[in-house]
C-alpha cells in the first residue's frame, strides 16, 4: 500500500495521464518487489578489511530508508549520492532531530 501511495502521489504531482500511471508496470509476472536490508555497524575488522555494500543504483521505482544516527560516525558510512558531472560521491546525512525517511526515485527503467 505504501507503494501504490507514492506511486500515485507521484503520477499526480507530475501531472501524468492518470493516478494510476504506473500501475501497469508493478503487476504480475514482475509484481511488487520489498527488499528489507539491515546493515549493522561494521567492527573494526570489518571497516579495515571490505566493505559492507558496494556502490548501486537503486534498481526500483522507489526506494525508502529509514537513516539513523549512526550514519556516517566512526566510518559507519551511509547513504552517499554521486555527481554526474564530477563522479564525486557526497554524504546524505541523516536528520537526527525527528524520525524520517529518505525517499530515492531509483532507475525507473
Amino acid at each position: 500500500r505504501v507503494l501504490s501511495a507514492i506511486h500515485r502521489m507521484s503520477a499526480v504531482a507530475l501531472n501524468l495521464t492518470s493516478p494510476d500511471f504506473f500501475d501497469s508496470f508493478y503487476t504480475r509476472p514482475n509484481g511488487n518487489a520489498l527488499r528489507l536490508a539491515f546493515y549493522p555497524p561494521p567492527t573494526t575488522a570489518q571497516a579495515e578489511k571490505k566493505f559492507r555494500y558496494g556502490e548501486h543504483t537503486d534498481y526500483s521505482g522507489f526506494t525508502i530508508l529509514l537513516q539513523d544516527e549512526h550514519d556516517h560516525s566512526n566510518g559507519a558510512g551511509g547513504l552517499e549520492v554521486q555527481d554526474p558531472g564530477s563522479k564525486q560521491w557526497f554524504p546524505v546525512l541523516p536528520v537526527t532531530t525527528t524520525t524520517s525517511f529518505v525517499v530515492n526515485i531509483g532507475d525507473l527503467w
